[in-house]
């Protein structure tokens, strides 16, 4: 069950964190290993791509209704700078570190395209923006831009369940077909990822999560049933309908659904990715794009075989990040890189 107090730490959700960090660290790690084969990539883009960035947004909605910011007074501003303090300092700080190892990089030709080098200061700060340095960076930017916009999630507690659900089902629907066609072409030039775009894309799931702890009680009571349901759901829109955008997002719920009711179960702090799920944030700032260039330098020099160089080259990238960050927090002050104290037991 969800702990009593909000300032303890919700071990099933930090694992299922855990996951969805080791999910994206392989997406990055693609680029970076031998050249899979199209069908043995295919599926490995679908598993992790389809829930990996939504579950920390899924995530983020989840804590939100929990930890009630407004329960007493509107305190917006106060969690708003609160925000900027965990994703804003963790995004300044590691943009400039990976510019300047860029600037590095291209200055010693050890990368031919040049993002730093040779560009005017405006291209630069846009590239930065896109995350086109670092591609997990616009997530922090993303997620801050949702919590700006969570003052009107205090209402929402007061409706009925049906009426939020009706809600979160017009927004999906807004998205796909009024902001993707129109918003698109005028923010996105195909470069990098915007980070306004991505949030409204990612408040799909943030408000997902809103929904799942409203009525977590229910979630936990029947969540074998809810598992069952899911994965038919995503079983029949996956391969039994004709593709869609609206088909694509049932099964991408229905997957991350399935996946977080998975995790409804008694987690304690000693469990493996509950304890992984604390440091998440660091993993997700470590990990590259410096980290898993170093690893796969090394990894495709010593294993030839595709598949498993792509295995390696995730794993070892992920468990290095987790030792750096673990390292991190010992030096004094080092928290503040990742915006934060250091994990609570």
């Amino acid at each position: 069950m969800l702990p009593s107090e909000t300032n303890k730490r919700i071990y099933f959700l930090d694992g299922f964190r855990a996951l969805a960090i080791l999910m994206v660290v392989a997406i990055h790690a693609v680029p970076y290993s031998h050249p899979l084969d199209p069908g043995i990539s295919e599926i490995i883009q679908f598993v992790i791509r389809t829930i990996a960035v939504p579950a920390f947004f899924l995530s983020d909605g989840f804590l939100f209704i929990l930890k009630k910011p407004y329960s007493n007074n509107l305190q917006y501003m106060k969690y708003v700078i609160k925000s900027a303090q965990r994703l804003l300092i963790p995004w300044f700080v590691f943009t400039i570190i990976y510019l300047v190892a860029r600037s590095i990089s291209e200055e010693l030709n050890i990368v031919q395209n040049k993002i730093i080098m040779g560009n005017s200061l405006p291209s630069i700060i846009q590239a930065a923006y896109a995350s086109t340095i670092a591609p997990q960076m616009y997530f922090l930017l993303s997620l801050f831009i949702i919590r700006t916009l969570s003052f009107g999630m205090k209402y929402m507690e007061k409706l009925h369940v049906l009426h939020v659900v009706i809600i979160f089902i017009s927004y999906v629907v807004l998205y796909h077909f009024c902001i993707i066609p129109y918003l698109t072409p005028l923010l996105s030039d195909g470069n990098g990822f915007d980070p306004f775009l991505n949030a409204l894309w990612g408040m799909q799931f943030y408000l997902a999560g809103t929904i799942f702890a409203n009525y977590y009680k229910e979630f936990f009571r029947h969540s074998l049933v809810i598992m069952i349901v899911s994965t038919v759901v995503f079983i029949v829109f996956k391969f039994y309908c004709d593709a869609g955008t609206l088909n694509e997002t049932v099964i991408a719920f229905a997957y991350l659904t399935a996946i977080f009711t998975l995790f409804l179960k008694k987690m304690d702090k000693n469990n493996i990715l509950s304890t992984i799920g604390k440091d998440t944030m660091g993993i997700y700032l470590v990990h590259a794009p410096v980290m898993v260039n170093i690893i796969s330098l090394l990894m495709l020099t010593l294993v030839a075989n595709a598949l498993l160089s792509y295995i390696l080259v995730t794993l070892l990238t992920f468990l290095f990040s987790l030792l750096i960050v673990r390292v991190i927090y010992t030096i004094p002050y080092g928290v503040l890189l990742f915006g934060t104290a250091p994990p609570r037991e």
